[in-house]
């Protein structure tokens, strides 16, 4: 939607994903791990603008690992809840990304 919002408005709008690809390319990144809701990870408004924009692959966790990685964000950071053993989720999760990355 973002296109459709910017031809009709006047003033600037920002795309959440230009100051993060603008970054990554800058420190040479070409490769990304992304983690987020499920609709960040699966809908191409956030990778798609990576990609098109700025040249970076970006990569996401498989199915299972995105429904973890969405409920943590949903059912314990929203509400100010960080468990160590989501923690841990999160870390087994980027491992995994990093091997990908590997490869």
């Amino acid at each position: 939607m973002y296109e459709s919002i910017e031809q009709a408005i006047h003033v600037p709008f920002l795309h959440i994903a230009d100051p993060t690809g603008s970054a990554l390319r800058k420190a040479g990144v070409e490769r990304v791990g992304l983690l987020g809701t499920r609709y960040t990870m699966e809908q191409t408004f956030y990778m798609g603008r990576l990609r098109e924009r700025y040249g970076l692959d970006t990569l996401v966790p498989d199915e299972a690992q995105r429904a973890d990685v969405h409920r943590i964000i949903y059912d314990e950071l929203c509400h100010g809840n960080v468990k160590s053993e989501s923690r841990a989720v999160y870390q087994t999760v980027i491992e995994s990304l990093r091997a990908v990355q590997r490869r």
